[in-house]
Order: C-alpha cells, then sequence, then structure tokens
C-alpha cells in the first residue's frame, strides 16, 4: 500500500493490530469523520486520527517558538471537542515507504502549547500547529526514523 492510498480506517486497522482496542466511536466535523475513539483492555481512551506528513516548515512560520525543526498540524475544533468529552490520548499514525509509526501526543499539552505560543496556521482555517519534537513514539517500526 502506498502512501497516498492509507487512510483513517487503515490507521485504525494498525491501531487496533497493536492495542487489541475496540472502536467506541467517530469524532465529525461538518459531516466528515475526522478521527475514531477507542478503548484499550485497561479502559483508556484514544482518539486516533493520521497524517501524511509533516508540517515542514513550522520553525519557519513560527520564529517567536523556541522549538525548531518540524511541525504537526492539528484541528482546533476537534482537540477542543476531545478536550470536552475527556479524551487526553491523541495518536497519530505516519504511513512511510516500509510501514509506518504511531505517535502519541496529550491533547491537553496541545491546547496549552497553542494557548502560550499563539500557533495557529496562517493558511489553514482552525488549524494549529505543534512540535514534532514533542510527539512521543507509540508504537515504533524498526528500521524507521521518526522525520521520515
Amino acid at each position: 500500500m502506498s502512501r497516498s492510498d492509507f487512510r483513517l480506517e487503515d490507521a485504525c486497522r494498525v491501531f487496533q493490530r497493536w492495542t487489541g482496542s475496540k472502536c467506541i466511536g467517530r469524532v465529525f466535523l461538518n459531516r466528515r469523520i475526522l478521527a475514531k475513539l477507542f478503548r484499550d483492555r485497561r479502559g483508556g481512551r484514544y482518539c486516533v486520527l493520521f497524517k501524511r506528513d509533516f508540517y515542514h516548515k513550522f520553525s519557519k512560520h513560527f520564529p517567536n517558538v523556541p522549538y525548531r525543526g518540524f511541525g504537526q498540524v492539528f484541528s482546533l475544533a476537534l482537540l477542543e471537542r476531545l478536550a470536552k468529552i475527556g479524551i487526553d490520548n491523541l495518536i497519530v499514525i505516519m504511513p512511510y515507504r516500509e510501514g509506518y509509526v504511531g505517535y502519541k501526543a496529550s491533547v491537553r499539552q496541545i491546547l496549552e502549547f497553542y494557548n502560550r505560543y499563539k500557533t495557529k496556521v496562517p493558511h489553514l482555517e482552525e488549524t494549529i500547529a505543534f512540535p514534532a519534537s514533542f510527539l512521543k513514539r507509540f508504537f515504533p517500526q524498526r528500521g524507521l526514523v521518526a522525520n521520515g
């Protein structure tokens, strides 16, 4: 499967294979499914979404942020909705040529970072950026590097 063929359904299958979690719902925005919600065997709740690439102009667009390198973009509406329903575990699954990598982030940490540094992406409506260096590998694939 190529990177361009990878979809949310594929990301969810990858997550379920790694964790044994069950899907408990979907998150919609403008009648489009943005993400899916899962519960693991221990009762932990996760929001799974997928991204094809990092935000390469993070440092250029936000010179006031003390973190350099790539970033990742997120829908502000999605994050606010997750915070409202009490889900803090955000899983980002990214496909690579030889597999995929799952990253974990905290919804609360992303929103606090946005409120502190005002990292609204200039060319995307209701989208905020977050440093990729803050993302933690959740289930790494052997031989893959974090930035592609």
